[in-house]
């Protein structure tokens, strides 16, 4: 098994030695019992940059489909998983050098309810585990479609850029958790 916390060590230390570039990481297999999608490309793929070149105005930094949380997920740079599981139709997941994010899904429900229960969600970006910004709320569906596109501030080098779709913290329930994620890897044994 080689989670998304391992694949993400292993790209940031690549980046440390100085091996330039993204290691060549292999994709977590695919569970079709919880939706999950698999690795179509990201960084580590010849067609990770969607594209687009070194010497484009605002290269990649990544490009991957989203993937959907189940409760026995492990928690991600201390953020839980949803208390239900997630299940997604499509999900899609691009971030800019300049911070530019498009992220959006499709159908993510929980299937137990058919509809997704919550209003809002945001996205969390992480740079080498570190949380660098998180998007103003954006509307979610009942039928489980959202969209949103920002622009956050990240730091000048931003290795092992990750991507968490969240619930929104309110007052009377401060706890965050994710209810999706850029699907790099899979967090489930093959």
């Amino acid at each position: 098994m080689m989670g998304r916390l391992r694949q993400m060590l292993v790209a940031a230390s690549a980046v440390a030695l100085g091996l330039g570039g993204w290691a060549a990481l292999g994709a977590g297999s695919a569970s079709a019992q919880s939706g999950r999608q698999p690795q179509t490309h990201g960084p580590g793929s010849q067609h990770g940059r969607g594209g687009e070149h070194a010497q484009d105005a605002n290269p990649l930094l990544l490009d991957a489909p989203m993937a959907p949380s189940v409760p026995t997920d492990p928690a991600v740079f201390g953020v839980k998983p949803g208390l239900k599981p997630w299940v997604i139709a499509h999900g899609h997941v691009r971030l800019g050098a300049n911070g530019t994010l498009r992220l959006a899904v499709a159908r993510l429900i929980v299937p137990a309810v058919g509809k997704n229960p919550l209003s809002a969600v945001d996205a969390a970006v992480y740079c080498n585990g570190t949380l660098a910004a998180t998007t103003p709320p954006a509307p979610f569906s009942v039928e489980g479609d959202a969209h949103i596109a920002a622009r956050v501030a990240l730091p000048a080098f931003c290795p092992a850029p990750a991507v968490l779709l969240q619930t929104v913290a309110t007052t009377t329930d401060p706890n965050v958790m994710y209810i999706a994620f850029d699907g790099q890897g899979s967090f489930s044994s093959p």
